[in-house]
């Protein structure tokens, strides 16, 4: 954050999952939390919605690699072999989808709660 105080031309996002879970969270096993960078401790999520309510993280995106069910392992259990990737904000729009649409005002403010994102979260691993 020093960089970016000093000037320097740079932006700073998460993902929903790192503001709404945490590693102690993670049940053992339980694959559809795998992702990278790790889901850290409950600390980390602090400091992310600390950094996130003064200003820092210029944005909330959806995590670069989502992953389909399959590909999670769940069955297996096994965090080595599963994919890394969690599917959050991006949907399919079709009929009988759930779809995720976001418009985005950059001018427009808002308060971000955490059961927004806890309610977004939780709709997610209802589908996987």
């Amino acid at each position: 954050m020093d960089a970016k105080r000093s000037g320097a031309s740079l932006s700073i996002e998460t993902c929903p999952h790192y503001l709404t879970f945490s590693s102690e969270e993670v049940p053992d096993g339980d694959t559809r939390f795998k992702c990278s960078p790790p889901i850290c401790g409950d600390t980390n999520r602090e400091n992310l919605w600390k950094a996130l309510l003064d200003g820092h993280i210029d944005m909330l995106s959806s995590d670069h690699s989502p992953s389909t069910p399959d590909l999670k392992l769940m069955e297996e259990g096994d965090f080595l072999r599963a994919w890394g990737g969690i599917s959050s904000l991006q949907g399919a729009i079709l009929p009988g989808y759930h779809a995720d649409i976001v418009v985005w005002n950059p001018k427009q403010n808002f308060n971000l709660t955490i059961t927004m994102l806890y309610i977004i979260n939780i709709r997610i691993f209802q589908r996987i």
